[in-house]
């Protein structure tokens, strides 16, 4: 009998852990676990149903566009960062960085905010863009069709191998609405300090802005883009 009862003990001395182990991993998934340093690619923040809410990424980890749970491939997006969801698992904006030096010697550096309007591109954006020391500075407003993107030409754009398929692709591309720029508040490519109000169509009516020696203006456009009043300090 002695053997059994041996076996016995380390059987059930194993049940014991196993449980224990169980009950510790169990509490922690619905409860608070501290983590001191956690080193990943890419984490996903989801719903108990999965839909995600929030997915923090390295470049080489993109989640691509999600749009209500299905993944879309992206033509262009290359930055690591950080991207916001929606309650139907679809992408509403983010926050992407990125910054090298090429090869030949050139420097570009950058981090975008984003928030979206609802199955479509940014209508807000905070940007910060520098290429060579040279760049732009500011956030911008942007009206957007109420249609839904194209997800499945951009996801066919990524996709394609020939030069004769992207051009296929853009022109279908082109065909959509594509919304335009409303106004822009910040740092321009002339360096200048700048408001910029614009109509339905994009175009700039309204322009407030002060150069790097200090002069200050107010230009009104026309739809041409002419100007056709210009007021200044000095008047």
């Amino acid at each position: 009998m002695k053997p059994i009862t041996a076996t016995l003990t380390i059987y059930a001395a194993i049940l014991t852990c196993a449980f224990a182990l169980l009950l510790s991993r169990t509490e922690a998934q619905n409860g608070t676990e501290r983590i001191a340093h956690l080193v990943v690619e890419r984490l996903d923040v989801v719903e108990p149903d999965g839909t995600p809410r929030l997915i923090l990424y390295a470049k080489a980890r993109d989640p691509q566009i999600i749009v209500r749970g299905q993944a879309y491939r992206h033509p262009s997006r290359t930055q690591s960062g950080m991207l916001f969801y929606n309650d139907e698992g679809t992408e509403v904006g983010g926050l992407v960085v990125a910054g090298r030096t090429r090869e030949d010697g050139t420097t570009e550096t950058g981090g975008s905010l984003t928030f979206d309007a609802y199955e479509q591109d940014q209508i807000v954006q905070l940007i910060g863009y520098e290429e060579d020391g040279s760049g732009v500075a500011g956030l911008f407003v942007t009206d957007r069709p109420a249609e839904a993107m194209d997800f499945e030409g951009f996801d066919a754009l990524a996709r394609a191998e020939t030069d004769e398929a992207r051009e296929a692709v853009l022109a279908r591309l082109a065909k959509e609405e594509q919304g335009a720029s409303r106004a822009f508040f910040g740092r321009d490519r002339d360096d200048e300090a700048a408001v910029a109000l614009r109509d339905a169509q994009g175009r700039t009516r309204l322009r407030l802005s002060v150069t790097p020696e200090g002069e200050a203006a107010i230009a009104f456009l026309n739809e041409d883009g002419e100007v056709v009043r210009r007021v200044t300090g000095a008047e």
